[in-house]
């Protein structure tokens, strides 16, 4: 007859049998370490697809500890008594909220917050690195390294800190095999080549590897930004076809996405920091975020117009020197020089909360 001691041994083997086949698989037909594949989705499909689980009346609940790394810790947040100086004017007074805050009269001026100003956290910021560091012909490093990737992280969060946001970061922990798929993707949409016998481009590919994360590793309709750096590129459109194409860092407008390329910007600070407030601006719902321009009354915004002139706050360059939502990047082959004492734009600050991507601890 089976001991107490052993019949409990034998139940915990058991579950842990079972915690073991559900960390290697997302499926019953799919390992976690399967191969990568595209997905191509149309925005109406990425929509039903959202709707769908919005819909769900029980969610597949998974602890995000099991598939993602976190690699930053802030330490305790930011500074109980921390009093940032911001940027006190925009465009005009009436594209944001004053909310007890006075606006200087001298254009780009500067002041203090409310003295209500409460510290906040931001949605999720995941991050994963898609490029490898080396030597190019010339014998120049270039690309990513894990380390390197995580310092622009952690510069943002230093910054973010001084203005009483907590950013809640942590890495994309990915199978090797997918990871290596994944990397092959996006250097052949790079470098113009077909992945998998198909015609792919960077959008595309960060489109699906959006997807697929969202889908095999979060689980659940969430707000949250994606950040990928990558291997430099060119003519990429972050947006529609009046969008402006790029070759330098930006965020998507479709999808919660910002790529982060090299070169040439592992030799640029606070690259992250500067697109992370376009990103805190954007609207987003769930894995999506809405495009700019959007009419999107479910979110409380009833006319494109209003989202236009709401949006303004982030989604263009800051129009202070010294804001650090202005890029001052010369051109786009030259790194960013965004200096630590360059300052948060009020309008901004009011935006990340109206968006719901950070709110008050």
């Amino acid at each position: 007859m089976m001991s107490t001691a052993c019949f409990r041994l034998a139940l915990r083997f058991f579950f842990l049998c079972l915690l073991s086949l559900s960390l290697t698989s997302c499926s019953k037909d799919e390992p976690i370490d399967s191969g990568f594949s595209l997905v191509r989705l149309t925005p109406e499909q990425r929509q039903a697809d959202l709707d769908a689980m919005l819909e769900e009346a029980v969610l597949r609940e998974t602890e995000l500890g099991e598939f993602f790394e976190v690699t930053t810790e802030i330490g305790g947040g930011a500074p109980a008594a921390c009093r940032p100086e911001f940027v006190a004017q925009r465009w005009n007074s009436d594209q944001y909220q004053a909310n007890q805050f006075f606006p200087s009269t001298e254009e780009c001026g500067r002041n203090q917050p409310p003295d209500n100003l409460k510290q906040r956290e931001s949605v999720p910021i995941f991050w994963l690195n898609l490029s490898t560091r080396r030597n190019d012909a010339a014998g120049n490093a270039i690309g990513w390294s894990d380390d390197i990737a995580r310092d622009k992280m952690q510069e943002a969060i230093g910054w973010f800190a001084a203005y009483c946001i907590d950013l809640d970061v942590k890495k994309v922990a990915v199978a090797a095999n997918r990871l290596d798929k994944m990397r092959a993707a996006m250097t052949a949409a790079i470098e113009g080549r077909p992945f998998q016998g198909d015609a792919v481009t960077v959008e595309s590919v960060s489109d699906s590897l959006n997807h697929q994360l969202y889908e095999r590793e979060l689980r659940k309709p969430r707000k949250y930004l994606l950040i990928l750096f990558t291997d430099a590129f060119q003519n990429v459109r972050f947006g529609g076809q009046d969008s402006r194409i790029n070759r330098v860092a930006g965020n998507f407008e479709g999808i919660p996405v910002i790529l982060v390329p090299d070169p040439p910007d592992s030799a640029s600070t606070n690259i992250v920091t500067h697109e992370l407030i376009h990103g805190f601006g954007k609207v987003l719902a769930g894995q999506h975020s809405f495009a700019y321009l959007q009419d999107s009354p479910q979110l409380g915004n009833p006319t494109p117009e209003k989202i236009s002139m709401n949006r303004k706050a982030t989604w263009d360059e800051g129009g202070c020197s010294f804001d650090m939502g202005n890029a001052g990047r010369s051109d786009q082959d030259s790194p960013m020089r965004k200096p630590d004492t360059d300052k948060m734009d009020w309008a901004s600050f009011w935006q990340f909360d109206f968006n719901g991507n950070t709110k008050p601890k």
